[in-house]
């Protein structure tokens, strides 16, 4: 894992309804800690956090392993019913979309 991934990783909310761009935020729900869109039901665990940041980890350091400068930028992929989507990759940070399909016709 990269040194400050957890402090240098942003995620988003993707549901498709939300016409502006909504940071999840980190907060307890039934005793756990999650990210939570504040306008939605869409929640994405520590544990899946910990996989995202896993996942683009590897890709960077994979690449930087055979020589390359890697941004993640527009990089997506789905893992059952969860998608994500790398909106911005720099050297200061990665800010990811994510989106929880069980939570599509769900309501707040």
């Amino acid at each position: 894992m990269l040194s400050g991934a957890w402090k240098n990783t942003h995620v988003y909310c993707g549901n498709p309804a939300h016409t502006e761009k909504c940071e999840m935020t980190l907060q307890i729900r039934n005793n756990s800690p999650v990210y939570a869109c504040e306008h939605c039901k869409n929640v994405m665990s520590t544990y899946l956090f910990e996989k995202m940041i896993d996942k683009c980890s590897k890709t960077i350091v994979d690449g930087m392993m055979n020589g390359e400068y890697v941004l993640l930028t527009n990089t997506q992929w789905r893992v059952k019913t969860q998608r994500y989507k790398v909106l911005r990759h720099d050297d200061d940070a990665i800010d990811v979309e994510f989106f929880d399909d069980v939570f599509a016709d769900k309501e707040d």
